[in-house]
């Protein structure tokens, strides 16, 4: 989902100008999984490929405008704390193994904000979020996408049987494109 955000102003009802967002997907009973991640970023189950960063909620994703953990502030999760109706648990994806939220800032966030969260490495909390989305659970993912990202036997077999069928159809178009991404980030085949 990529938002369309423009001005609307009726000099009737306001004198202020308000911000309207029109959601592009209107899949109303599609709740959002993320199927897989790499290194730039992720692949939904609504097939959008959102690369960098992003706030995911049950139905609909949006660019997240940070790059790495130290760039993480309070103002950064304030999306997530001034939604109505207030989210159950916000899961923070700090990218690779070893990366962690500040604890002051984990502090602000569950205390002053009231706000429910869980942080872990993005592998894993893409996987939370799944389970919770799926349980219709009304939750929020904020995710960075990790540096490092491991292949495995699977990943390697199915990049090769992709090479294969692409020879056997077409093979100009293997020299045109890469194979899909195909990580240990893959979650759902």
């Amino acid at each position: 989902m990529i938002p369309n955000i423009e001005p609307a102003f009726d000099p009737e009802v306001d004198t202020a100008q308000k911000t309207t967002v029109t959601v592009l997907n209107n899949a109303d009973d599609e709740y959002l999984l993320v199927n897989s991640y790499s290194q730039i970023g992720f692949h939904l189950s609504n097939n959008v490929r959102a690369f960098g960063p992003i706030a995911l909620f049950p139905k609909s994703v949006l660019q997240w405008n940070v790059q790495t953990v130290e760039e993480l502030t309070l103002e950064s999760f304030s999306l997530f704390y001034l939604l109505d109706p207030k989210i159950d648990i916000l899961v923070i994806g700090v990218g690779d193994r070893g990366n962690q939220l500040p604890g002051h800032l984990l502090l602000a966030l569950m205390n002053r904000r009231k706000l429910g969260v869980e942080v872990l490495p993005t592998e894993h909390a893409v996987t939370t979020f799944n389970f919770l989305n799926s349980e219709r659970r009304y939750v929020a993912g904020a995710f960075i996408p990790p540096k490092k990202v491991s292949y495995t036997e699977d990943d390697m077999y199915y990049a090769q049987r992709w090479r294969q069928n692409i020879r056997e159809e077409d093979p100009d178009l293997l020299r045109e494109q890469p194979p899909p991404p195909r990580t240990s980030g893959t979650l759902l085949r």
